[in-house]
């Protein structure tokens, strides 16, 4: 059967970003026998993904934190991960993705940085460094 998520050749092929942002959630194949991966096999479809990532600006992180919001936030999709054995309980589940949700948050956050917002502070404060250095008596 042809897989509509990984299309395998031979030897291991790079994860899509859907695939990726699949896995950070925690959207594992849930099928009976693990090598049918027909698109009900996944709490969320590919498209529902897509659109997180659209609405995200392609931000994979940013995307990460508001689908695991999305499945706290889903009782059906609690009781679906309950009954597939992934938690023990909605309570669980909803910890479980609230956590990584804020995980996911905060990554997505220090990536917002400009790259250059530290070699800005280092060259702005360097002065002061070196004068409270002079008057403390600091040679090295």
């Amino acid at each position: 059967m042809s897989s509509p998520y990984c299309h395998y050749t031979s030897g291991p092929q790079p994860l899509t970003t859907i695939d990726m942002i699949r896995r950070m959630v925690g959207d594992v194949d849930t099928s009976v026998n693990g090598s049918d991966m027909a698109e009900n096999s996944f709490l969320l479809a590919d498209n529902d993904i897509q659109a997180f990532l659209d609405y995200s600006s392609q931000d994979v992180y940013l995307t990460a934190s508001r689908l695991c919001l999305a499945l706290a936030a889903s009782n059906l999709i609690q009781s679906r991960a309950i009954k597939l054995g992934q938690f023990q309980s909605s309570h669980e589940a909803e910890e479980y993705w609230m956590t990584l949700s804020q995980r996911y948050q905060d990554i997505s956050n220090m990536s917002a940085l400009p790259v250059d917002s530290a070699v800005a502070w280092t060259e702005t404060e360097m002065p002061k460094l070196l004068i409270y250095k002079a008057l403390r008596g600091d040679s090295n």
